[in-house]
């Protein structure tokens, strides 16, 4: 069989395909960054998520329509950010500083602690503080956005690989991208200075 798209692994074909700026470096999707939930930010703002994007490889940006940082709905975390299969786009939302939340699963409790978040029970739920506005930026790139842009990958190269099946499977999925992603690109000791490197 002769070498095609159904043949070639996904950073070939994201390579030979991707658009390219005058620098020859691969197109991002457009970002699009709205104003915050009153009293959030987005722990990923437009020029961080520039910078961020560049060290995520090729496979997982192309066909990828957009990226937008949006103010919040409701609750925190309810959700932090959603993959639109259809529009081939990522939404991110914003979050206070100070988070509450209700109690929560040990995936989030996990992750949080992984990046050294200070999480206090307190009556109702939960209260999350960071050390440095540095460490919510990193944990929402791992927990988030690169989760986000799993999911992405899977639907982008759905045809080549086996879709997974249900959501239980489709999460497990987008971690596994989102660890590849982070561990690869964004590991410490670089990663707790994302905030001013970028």
């Amino acid at each position: 069989m002769s070498k095609s798209f159904h043949t070639d692994p996904p950073e070939i074909i994201a390579g030979r395909r991707h658009a390219r700026d005058a620098a020859g470096l691969a197109a991002l999707p457009r970002l699009i960054e709205r104003k915050p939930y009153p009293g959030d930010v987005h722990p990923l703002d437009k020029g961080i998520l520039r910078g961020v994007l560049r060290r995520v490889p090729d496979k997982y940006l192309y066909g990828l329509s957009r990226i937008e940082l949006r103010a919040r709905g409701g609750d925190i975390g309810r959700p932090f950010g959603v993959y639109l299969p259809d529009e081939k786009a990522i939404l991110l939302y914003s979050v206070p500083e100070v988070w509450h939340l209700p109690r929560t699963g040990s995936w989030l409790l996990n992750s949080l602690h992984r990046f050294y978040a200070d999480v206090r029970e307190v009556e109702g739920g939960l209260e999350v503080r960071w050390p440095e506005d540095g460490f919510m930026t990193v944990w929402f790139f791992y927990a988030v956005l690169a989760h986000e842009l799993g999911r992405h990958y899977a639907e982008q190269y759905r045809r080549k690989n086996r879709q997974p099946v249900g959501v239980v499977h489709e999460e497990i999925v987008a971690d596994l991208h989102a660890r590849r992603i982070f561990s690869e690109r964004l590991e410490a000791p670089q990663c707790a200075q994302l905030h001013v490197a970028v």
